[in-house]
């Protein structure tokens, strides 16, 4: 056998397998290349986004230099930025929009809001401010108060228990002297602080307070009576609500409701009595179908 002829071809196969291999090796890579390069361009996109927010994050030019506040009686624009904590200049990609709207909501006077953006440098706030219908009576001890407490409340003579209640029947804050003299609301009275906060009994003394509100309501439409002579709104367990008039000089006795039919028979008596109906002590609505009137005041001499 010639050995010199057999190396030769075995040396040839050997090179042809390499070659065979190094061209599996660059297929392959040629693969890999393909896969690479979106990754790599998407990489490059990412880069590029975030070195311009970073930029953006960095301006001068997005820094906050103005709060548009909507018009509000109660709120100002300090308060505002007190909570919002928004600092000057401060730039306006980084207001978390949604934490400001929740530490607006926590102001008292604030019923809704919304907080955006307006480029370049400028926070818009527009809020709703709650309205006050009543002005609820409660002692710190939780004791009944008496009827001098609640004489002194009425005429705004001592407010440090007296809390405003808005129309859906929510005790929002404490009156102050000042909103005292400008909300002379009718005072409601009969309700514990903690009944309130009991767990058992929380639920049905805010109901209960939501039909005083309701109250409230039918008296400007339906019953005929200004609301400038209802001083007391007065809640009661076992006979329901009771209103006082002028100065608790007249007392009507509603009841529970629905209150339509026990204002359709007030409505019937004001009109009976006529001038007559100021000087009544006493208007009793609680029975059903019927209106009784006991007393009948003496006029006073002008």
């Amino acid at each position: 056998m010639n050995w010199v002829w057999f190396n030769r071809l075995r040396r040839r196969r050997g090179n042809i397998k390499k070659v065979d291999r190094k061209i599996e090796i660059g297929q392959k890579l040629a693969r890999l290349s393909g896969l690479a390069r979106p990754a790599l361009g998407l990489a490059v996109v990412i880069a590029a986004t975030l070195w311009a927010i970073d930029a953006i994050c960095a301006s001068s030019l997005f820094g906050v230099t103005k709060l548009q506040l909507s018009q509000t009686r109660h709120v100002d624009q300090s308060e505002v930025k007190r909570y919002l904590d928004i600092y000057p200049r401060q730039n306006i990609f980084t207001v978390e929009l949604r934490e400001s709207h929740r530490r607006l909501i926590d102001h008292p006077w604030v019923a809704g809001a919304r907080v955006q953006r307006v480029l370049p440098n400028k926070i818009r706030i527009d809020i709703t401010e709650r309205v006050p219908v009543a002005q609820i009576y409660l002692t710190a001890d939780d004791s009944a108060p008496t009827e001098e407490q609640i004489a002194k409340a009425t005429r705004r003579e001592a407010i440090d228990n007296l809390y405003f209640v808005d129309a859906g029947g929510e005790i929002f804050k404490q009156v102050t002297s000042e909103e005292a003299a400008l909300y002379p609301l009718p005072i409601i009275t009969g309700f514990k602080r903690g009944s309130f906060l009991d767990e058992h009994t929380g639920k049905l003394h805010r109901n209960r307070l939501t039909q005083a509100v309701a109250l409230l309501n039918h008296l400007r439409r339906d019953a005929g009576i200004g609301l400038e002579r209802l001083s007391e709104i007065r809640f009661d367990e076992s006979t329901g609500f009771a209103l006082y008039l002028d100065g608790a000089q007249t007392l009507v006795q509603v009841g529970l409701p629905p209150y339509h039919d026990a204002f359709a028979r007030l409505a019937a008596v004001l009109e009976h009595l006529g001038p007559q109906a100021q000087l009544a002590r006493r208007i009793d609505l609680s029975q059903p179908g019927r209106a009784v009137v006991k007393g009948l005041r003496e006029k006073s001499a002008s």
